[in-house]
Order: structure tokens, then sequence, then C-alpha cells
């Protein structure tokens, strides 16, 4: 998941300015690779303009505590960690958010 797409996780319709959405997703992204439960990728994605952003993924740790939520998270494979299916997982994380 890549930080748009976690910014419109938490705060689609809400109330919160758009540049404050941006500073806070950046904090909460910050806090949750402090504790461990998500890392940045490796690999970079390229964006339309040109740039690229960093993906960010969770941990064994991250999947260990939303697991203890929803055991079934256990029982998911893992996704894999090559670069030929980052772009193909960040397609299925925008369905999810646009689903949410």
């Amino acid at each position: 998941m890549n930080t748009a797409q976690l910014q419109a996780l938490v705060f689609t319709g809400s109330p919160v300015a758009p540049k404050s959405q941006h500073v806070l997703t950046r904090r909460i992204l910050l806090r949750l690779r402090r504790r461990g439960l998500v890392a940045a990728s490796v690999h970079l994605v390229g964006s339309a303009g040109g740039g690229s952003a960093h993906v960010v993924h969770l941990t064994e740790t991250g999947r260990r505590f939303l697991a203890a939520r929803d055991p079934a998270l256990l029982e998911q494979t893992k996704p894999p960690r090559s670069h030929l299916f980052v772009a193909h997982a960040l397609l299925i994380a925008d369905v999810a958010v646009a689903f949410h």
C-alpha cells in the first residue's frame, strides 16, 4: 500500500483538510514503522509524473498483531516481495480502498 492509498482509506469522507490528511498519514506511518508493524519496501514504484514512491507492507509482527483481531489473516499466504508483483499489489489495494 502506498501513502495515498492509506490516506484515502483513513480520511475519505473526513472533514480534515487534504494537506492535514497528508501530514497525519505520514505521522501514522512513522508510528507504525517505529512499532515494527509496517516496513517500507525496497522497491520503488513510478508515478505518472515521473517520480517514484515507496510502498509499505505489513511486517510479520504486523500480521500477527492484526491476526489477534482476525485469526483468518494468519491463514492467508504472504504477498510476494518480488518487484514484478508490486504494481499488481497496489492495484489490488486501490480496489480495496474503493470498496471501503
